[in-house]
Formats: C-alpha cells, sequence, structure tokens
C-alpha cells in the first residue's frame, strides 16, 4: 500500500510540473494551444488511427522536451547566479532540441495531412463555422498571452 500511495503521489508531483509550466511559460501555452488545434483538425481531417497516433507522438515529443527546457533553466538559474557560458549552453541547447522537436512536428504534420482530397473539406468546414473558428483562435491567444506569471507555484 506504501508503495501504492508513492506511486500516486509521484503522478500529482509531475501533474503539479506540467501545471507549473503552463502557467509560467508562454511557449509552453503555445505548444498546448498548438497541441489542441491539432487534436481539433486531426478529426475534421479524418485522419486515420496510425495518422492519429504519429501527430499524438509529435506533440508529446514537442511538450515533453518544452518541459525538460524549462527545467534545464531552472537549474541553471539557480547553479549559476552571475552570468556564466556553461549556463547560456545548457539553456541554448535545450531550447534547440524544442525547435528541432517543432520543426519535426511540423514536417509531420505536412506529410498527415496532405491529401488534398481530405484537407480541402476539412478547411471547407472551418470556413464554414468562422465565427466558431474566431472565437477559438481568440480563445487561445487569450489563454497564451492573458495568463499572469505566478511566483507561488
Amino acid at each position: 500500500m506504501k508503495n501504492l500511495l508513492a506511486l500516486i503521489k509521484s503522478f500529482g508531483y509531475a501533474g503539479r510540473g506540467v501545471f507549473a509550466c503552463a502557467a509560467r511559460e508562454r511557449n509552453f501555452r503555445i505548444h498546448i494551444c498548438a497541441a489542441v488545434t491539432v487534436a481539433i483538425f486531426t478529426a475534421l481531417y479524418g485522419a486515420t488511427r496510425i495518422e492519429a497516433a504519429v501527430l499524438a507522438l509529435a506533440i508529446a515529443l514537442v511538450m515533453g522536451l518544452e518541459a525538460a527546457n524549462t527545467a534545464v533553466e531552472a537549474a541553471a538559474d539557480l547553479a549559476s547566479i552571475e552570468r556564466s557560458e556553461l549556463a547560456r549552453l545548457a539553456k541554448d541547447a535545450a531550447a534547440g532540441a524544442v525547435l528541432i522537436a517543432a520543426v519535426g512536428s511540423v514536417v509531420v504534420a505536412v506529410f498527415v495531412f496532405g491529401d488534398t482530397a481530405r484537407l480541402i473539406p476539412a478547411l471547407m468546414t472551418l470556413l464554414k463555422h468562422w465565427y466558431l473558428t474566431a472565437t477559438y483562435i481568440v480563445i487561445m491567444a487569450l489563454f497564451v498571452f492573458g495568463l499572469k506569471y505566478r511566483r507561488n507555484l
């Protein structure tokens, strides 16, 4: 029973880490918005299970690396109060890993959503419901730019 409680607590700590990333890091919120957008568009597009799985893996990779980037930045800031070339290198390399994964995810999306026979009807659905699309864009912008940093997380 003690091991089960420890396991449950570890999931709680991980959830707290994800929440802290979302609350503190604008780029993490951008990745959340991109993930939700891709999930919605995947359904509109009629992606196969394999296509959806590949997209989900790409999303998980980018978001996992963004969380790791946040951890590296925090650790570097904690370890080096003054400017340090090694701290800068660690931060830049972690950010570069996120960039590489994000570019790779865009490539995956181009391959998955490249079938114009399915792409055009999906886009037409978005245009048909332009008011919902516009509302969604506003909500995502508020989510990305409207959250304020809170130190007590």
